[in-house]
């Protein structure tokens, strides 16, 4: 910490900036700072994000992790990502990273030759507000779990295949959301332009990362129950039908307490944990009526069940 007085001159007041922060943010003279008042009355001195903004790049080369690689770096916030191959790359090759595009949210080819592909981030972070992609997450989420319910209802195992497709949206919607509180974080001025406060961003990050999981395990049991439902094993179906309906309102719960954050009504979310973990209990001692070969789908099922209210209490204990 420095202090430092304030000078005057010709009515103006001035106080000098420290020389190593300077040196580290390349200030020079004519730069454009933003200069924020804070709820608490300090005042905010960063480097003009938007306005002088200079692209955060990142090199890999060809391998067989360069999709996960890819991802990562989007999540970390590089706005270039540039792969490099030193052989030829093929046509599959070209189509493989174009998938992989597809699978990130402003994510485009921009520059391409036979060893060389460049990547380029073209969203602006102000435009995605956190809390508006995290409702977009988890209302894709509900919509996944309300045709589940459907599914059973009706046995049709187009809707499964249907939820099944609609996972990778939700994986998109999580990539953006990781990435823009990612920047949030390394540019402070922007948690200011969107009125989201640092400290609410590691809480989202999880947050999201549980929707996500919730989705996950509701891509898992519409593989399971797709081929079965005209199959005999209708009661255990039916008693699955039940339990899915109450815990999506567990889960709508959870996460309403959680956007408006409302203690009390994630307390009652919590201690109706114990009720869900009994009528789990009770549905697996139903499993023994099941013909033999059904067992190992039974109990996947249940272990889906289990991680999804394991998820929905998460999310009410980031309630605070």
């Amino acid at each position: 910490m420095e202090v430092r007085k304030v000078q005057e001159s010709a009515g103006t007041f001035f106080v000098s900036l420290p020389k190593p922060w300077i040196v580290r943010n390349n200030v020079t003279k004519g730069s454009t700072l933003l200069i924020l008042e804070r709820a608490d009355g300090s005042l905010s001195v960063t480097p003009g994000y938007r306005i002088e903004k200079n692209l955060e790049t990142a090199s890999l080369e060809f391998s067989p992790l360069l999709e996960r690689e890819i991802i990562s770096n989007y999540m970390l916030g590089f706005d270039l990502i540039t792969v490099t191959s030193k052989d030829r790359l093929r046509a599959e090759d070209l189509e493989h990273l174009k998938a992989v595009t597809r699978r990130l949210i402003g994510l485009e080819i921009v520059e391409e030759n036979s060893r060389i592909v460049k990547l380029q981030c073209l969203l602006e972070p102000t435009a995605f507000p956190p809390e508006r992609i995290l409702r977009r997450e988890y209302l894709l989420v509900a919509s996944m779990h309300k045709d589940l319910i459907l599914c059973l209802s009706e046995k049709d195992a187009h809707l499964a295949d249907a939820i099944v497709k609609r996972d990778d949206e939700v994986d998109r919607l999580y990539f953006l959301l990781v990435r823009i509180l990612r920047t949030i974080i390394r540019h402070p001025a922007l948690s200011e332009e969107l009125r989201f406060p640092l400290i609410d961003c590691l809480d989202y990050r999880l947050v999201a990362s549980f929707i996500e999981a919730i989705a996950d395990q509701i891509v898992s049991i519409a593989e399971q129950v797709s081929p079965r439902l005209s199959s005999t094993i209708d009661p255990f179906l039916t008693s699955l039908e039940e339990l899915l309906s109450d815990m999506f309102k567990l889960h709508e719960e959870a996460i309403y307490a959680f956007l408006s954050k409302e203690f009390k009504q994630a307390n009652k979310v919590r201690e109706r944990r114990q009720i869900f973990s009994e009528r789990l209990q009770s549905l697996e001692k139903n499993i023994a009526e099941l013909p033999l070969q059904e067992l190992p789908f039974a109990f996947t099922i249940l272990s889906s069940l289990a991680r999804i209210l394991d998820y929905t209490i998460d999310i009410a204990d980031m309630v605070s």
